[in-house]
Order: C-alpha cells, then sequence, then structure tokens
C-alpha cells in the first residue's frame, strides 16, 4: 500500500542486520537489511493479523527501490548519477545501474523471491526529475496469522 503506514521500530540487531516494522491496517510489514558478501539483503515480511484472509490487487503491494533519478547539472551526472535499464517480468526482475561518466561499474537490484507484476515511478514532474522507482508484485492473499517473504539483492558489478 503505498504511503499509508506507520513505523513502529527501527532497530541494529545481533545479527548487524537493520530491522523496520511498519503498520497498516491490521497488517505488520517487517523490513530487515543485512549485509552479506555478495551485497545488501533485503527481506520484506508481510504479517496479517486481521482476522481474515487479505488480498493484495495486481500492483498495490510495493517496495520503493534506492534509486533516485534526478539530473542537476551535466558534470553532476557525468560524476554521481546513473543510467536505469530496468525489467520487471514476473519471476524476473532487476534494475541495473550504469554510470554515465562511462567508467566500469554500477550497482544491481535483483529480486529473488516473489513475483512481479511490474514498476511504477514516483516523480515531482520536473524536467529534471524522472523519479523514484518501485516495485510492484503480482496479487496475492495471506491467509489471517500467516506472513509471506519477499527477498531482493542490492549489489556492485564490474562489466
Amino acid at each position: 500500500p503505498w504511503g499509508d503506514y506507520g513505523i513502529r521500530n527501527t532497530e541494529d540487531l545481533e545479527d548487524g542486520s537493520t530491522e523496520t516494522i511498519f503498520d497498516y491496517k491490521d497488517t505488520i510489514f517487517v523490513a530487515n537489511r543485512r549485509l552479506t558478501d555478495e551485497g545488501v539483503r533485503e527481506t520484506y515480511t508481510v504479517i496479517n493479523r486481521s482476522g481474515s484472509d487479505i488480498t493484495f490487487a495486481d500492483k498495490e503491494f510495493g517496495i520503493f527501490t534506492c534509486f533516485n533519478d534526478n539530473y542537476d547539472k551535466a558534470e553532476v551526472c557525468l560524476k554521481e548519477k546513473c543510467h536505469s535499464h530496468i525489467w520487471f517480468a514476473g519471476d524476473t526482475a532487476y534494475i541495473l545501474k550504469k554510470r554515465r561518466s562511462g567508467k566500469s561499474g554500477g550497482v544491481g537490484f535483483l529480486l529473488l523471491s516473489g513475483t512481479s507484476a511490474g514498476y511504477a515511478v514516483e516523480r515531482n514532474w520536473d524536467s529534471n526529475d524522472r523519479g523514484d522507482f518501485a516495485l510492484l508484485f503480482k496479487s496475492f492473499t495471506i491467509k489471517d496469522g500467516e506472513e509471506l517473504q519477499f527477498e531482493t539483492l542490492l549489489f556492485p558489478f564490474i562489466d
């Protein structure tokens, strides 16, 4: 659900990960972020405490990525910005961020578990702002008292 949530708690856990808990109506969302040898793994757990089954329609549930795509000045773009190559199609979803400067390397974002229904862009509608990207999921139902997990990986790459 877009926007209408409350952050209940954020804490650093003993295993070195960071966990943030969000409340939305009778649903709890837990985001866990941990650094691994591969990159940053994020696990999103959706917990149903409503007393009945909850169904999220296609593209109703999404996760914002950490990629804001805007343009300040040419010299800033060449040093600090990336091209976004985006593919969201079912079980295969990724974003590849390549440096605008042409230097080798960049950042990748990969959906490890869950089924993508596409992506959305939230914009300020300024010609220099291409927006923030959100990974949107296919419809799913969670029975009362059950939970469902999605996992992503943010990683560096050399091309």
